[in-house]
């Protein structure tokens, strides 16, 4: 059975502006993420909401909030060079503010 993702996000947190490397690579991992996840039965159904956020929690949770209310149904983070701090931060935020399993 094929698991269909209707609406998803991806979102790169970083502590600077991405530059068009950083974008590049982030639409890389993207479709390898696409490729991956066909090969095991889920198929994503559109292109997805890019996002490209500063590392800070308020900034975060807001974009978390604004996801939800798109109804993302699944959102991934790429949190570059942030600390595990942030991580943790994410991860708790994603689980509890928005009841949401994210993949980071």
């Amino acid at each position: 059975k094929v698991r269909e993702i209707r609406t998803w996000a991806i979102v790169l947190v970083s502590q600077h502006k991405p530059d068009d490397q950083q974008i590049c690579l982030t639409r890389d991992f993207t479709q390898r993420i696409l490729q991956v996840m066909s090969k095991h039965g889920v198929q994503f159904n559109s292109s997805p909401i890019e996002k490209y956020d500063a590392a800070i929690l308020p900034t975060m949770l807001a974009r978390m909030n604004e996801l939800k209310m798109l109804r993302c149904e699944v959102i991934i983070d790429i949190l570059d060079q942030v600390g595990d701090e942030m991580y943790n931060a994410v991860k708790q935020l994603a689980k509890i503010k928005i009841g949401k399993i994210c993949i980071i």
